[in-house]
């Protein structure tokens, strides 16, 4: 029965995750760029699976698809009304032309003038391992100003609760 609770548990936090993630149309890519650095950029999210899997569309000659195909960890900052995630996951680049054809957008014309049969069009699928978020919605946003108001008068620590950060672990 304590494993139903805690499936319970991970499911909510997921589901909590999908949602910061589905409000926010852009996240930050993180790569490891040269000689150690981490080089970072706006990216559109083009589709987000149930298992937390998001898609992103690049061009197969950018230099991020190097860094991936160098190193295929990175994180994906997001941050929005509802919150703010940290998500670490194995980033492969895919050029599969069914799965084009399925998220291709009339947008990316710009930079795929082409269309959907531009042989340049990568995706980016984002698989998480694990993350991290803080909520931002209305009533938690408003309970953590009081908090860090009232730490900052009295000088005392920074009260915590539940739900101020919470982690998820992709591997169980």
């Amino acid at each position: 029965m304590g494993t139903q609770i805690k499936k319970t548990t991970d499911d909510a936090r997921r589901a909590t995750l999908h949602d910061i993630v589905a409000k926010s149309r852009a996240v930050m890519l993180l790569s490891q760029g040269a000689n150690q650095a981490i080089d970072g950029r706006p990216m559109a999210v083009v589709k987000q699976d149930d298992d937390g899997t998001i898609y992103l569309v690049t061009s197969v000659d950018s230099k991020k698809v190097d860094e991936l195909s160098k190193q295929p960890k990175g994180s994906l900052s997001v941050a929005n009304g509802a919150g703010f995630a940290l998500i670490a996951a194995d980033i492969r680049v895919s050029q599969e032309r069914s799965l084009i054809d399925e998220l291709w957008q009339d947008s990316w014309k710009i930079w795929f003038p082409d269309g959907k049969s531009d042989t340049s069009i990568a995706l980016l699928i984002a698989q998480p391992i694990e993350a991290t978020y803080w909520e931002g919605g209305l009533g938690h946003g408003i309970s953590y100003l009081f908090r860090a108001v009232k730490a900052r008068v009295t000088g005392h620590e920074l009260e915590t609760k539940p739900g101020d950060e919470e982690k998820i672990d992709f591997r169980r």
